[in-house]
């Protein structure tokens, strides 16, 4: 949700997605996939990205970070290809309902829409970092 709020705030479309995992070695790998069309649309990122990780990563280790990020971005007003065996009329509904969100969640608060799959205890932080106390004393 969050990747989409910030393209359609800077108003720009993202080409593609990168997966970044950090495995519990702290060794990492990075992929990147283009999109069928560029979008901003939640859901679309979320399942580029997450069709990419299943194909990419090999579960040798567990995965203790994971990151998704847009790529080729490009302003929302550049014009852009229609596709003939696409159904343009669905994703201009689907982009109306992420914008529709959006706007609700600004009027009224993050959590005025959630997604069913976020109801229970997802052992995710609310205020999204954790504060690390330091041993030393200088760091207190």
């Amino acid at each position: 949700q969050d990747l989409g709020h910030g393209l359609r705030r800077e108003a720009f479309l993202a080409g593609g997605v990168e997966v970044s995992v950090r495995d519990e070695d702290l060794g990492w790998m990075t992929c990147q996939c283009p999109l069928e069309f560029p979008t901003r649309s939640p859901l679309l990122l979320a399942r580029a990205g997450y069709a990419l990780f299943l194909e990419k990563y090999s579960w040798k280790k567990s995965v203790r970070a994971l990151t998704i990020r847009a790529i080729q971005l490009a302003s929302e007003i550049t014009p852009a290809q229609i596709c003939f065996l696409r159904d343009y009329e669905v994703s201009c509904r689907r982009q109306r309902l992420d914008d529709a969100v959006d706007e609700i969640r600004c009027r009224f608060g993050e959590s005025s829409i959630r997604a069913a799959s976020l109801m229970g205890d997802t052992h995710m932080a609310n205020d999204r970092c954790e504060t690390v106390p330091m041993p030393a004393v200088m760091y207190q």
